[in-house]
């Protein structure tokens, strides 16, 4: 699984730079090698959330977790999680200069798709709807005008990420979750929030002024940050394997020293 996309995408990476080498001085900082980085980061993203949101049971289980343990809620929120990594991998491809406003409306699309997730734990759509509508709107109107301030999107998924990662019960019973969430639900939960701090670091970074491989390397700092909290923090909790986790943690510490280099 996780493995070997990382070793695929490494082997591209690995090919790009030979072929950077060649030519060095058609190369900028920031240029062809990093724009393979960036693919690469924003692929394994992208593997990581259409597996969870396809098979989420099946990636579960890949992750350690006992058969036994996967209820329900579980399942909702983990697919869930796996739209919310793939708006990272969307969130990475994106014109650097042109992210901060086309953020609101990827964040209005994975708001959109969580909706029909709701039914199985009886939660009501009217809130996210209304998320959606906002976040189309604010969107729109940013990527039309460009008079939005680039740290409104920023803002909007570091408040939702801290509030999902940091607080799942609080944020469930807010949403008016109907049904008894499991442990494992909450942790998925958790992992919801997790990719919008990734995010919200990223988008932050480009309107703080830092380049685009210095907020590569500071969304893959926290992204392997949360991985190794969740091993410490969850995993046995749920009955997970740590070795998962603390493979994201190692791969994005990879990723974000060569984003520097």
């Amino acid at each position: 699984g996780l493995i070997t996309v990382t070793l695929a995408c490494a082997t591209a990476f690995s090919v790009d730079a030979q072929r950077s080498a060649v030519k060095p001085v058609l190369r900028l900082r920031g240029g062809d090698t990093m724009s393979t980085l960036t693919k690469v980061g924003a692929g394994l993203f992208a593997t990581a959330g259409a597996l969870t949101y396809v098979a989420p049971k099946t990636n579960l289980e890949m992750y350690g977790v006992p058969a036994a343990s996967i209820d329900y809620t579980a399942l909702a929120y983990m697919r869930g999680t796996g739209i919310w990594q793939f708006t990272v991998a969307v969130i990475l491809l994106l014109d650097p200069s042109k992210v901060n406003s086309v953020a609101l409306l990827v964040a209005a699309g994975a708001c959109l798709l969580i909706t029909a997730q709701l039914e199985p734990v009886q939660q009501p759509k009217g809130p996210l709807v209304a998320w959606t509508l906002v976040l189309a709107g604010l969107g729109t109107f940013a990527v039309q005008t460009g008079s939005v301030s680039p740290w409104v999107s920023g803002a909007l998924y570091l408040a939702n990420g801290l509030q999902f990662h940091f607080f799942p019960k609080r944020t469930s019973e807010m949403y008016k979750v109907g049904v008894p969430v499991s442990e494992l639900g909450y942790a998925m939960f958790t992992l919801h929030g997790g990719a919008m701090l990734v995010s919200a670091v990223y988008l932050g970074c480009l309107a703080a002024g830092l380049s685009q491989p210095q907020a590569f390397a500071a969304a893959f700092v926290v992204n392997g940050a949360l991985a190794a909290k969740y091993s410490i923090t969850d995993a046995d909790k749920v009955g997970a394997s740590k070795t998962g986790p603390l493979g994201w943690t190692a791969i994005s510490a990879v990723l974000a020293g060569l984003a520097l280099k």
